[in-house]
């Protein structure tokens, strides 16, 4: 696995991502089956590759983000011109992890 901060992305950041639910996708208008808010959302996030995780989530809110950036000015950077600029979005919520304890690929296999 390589060591994200070596590499110059010293900051880790999970961002919870809330969607529009209500009517179709004003991009899709009279189209026999319109994008849904999720799926112009699932497409956006796999061209972002700040983000290196993205999960659809039970509970309030919607999708996690995991992104690793450089610093703080790169997080706000693709917060304010990329995430909060996609139609789709209707809140956001970002926490920052402090201390790595685990990562691993490995699988509970027993």
């Amino acid at each position: 696995m390589l060591d994200a901060k070596k590499l110059g992305l010293g900051l880790l950041a999970y961002i919870n991502v809330r969607l529009e639910k209500h009517g179709g996708t004003p991009l899709a208008a009279g189209t026999p089956n319109p994008p849904t808010h999720a799926d112009l959302f699932r497409d956006a996030v796999r061209s972002w590759p700040e983000v290196v995780a993205c999960d659809a989530m039970t509970g309030e809110m919607d999708f996690l983000l995991r992104m690793q950036v450089r610093d703080m000015d790169d997080f706000s950077r693709f917060v304010q011109d990329q995430l909060l600029h996609h139609p789709s979005v209707i809140d956001v919520r970002s926490s920052f992890s402090l201390e790595r304890i685990k990562e691993t690929t490995a699988l509970p296999l027993r």
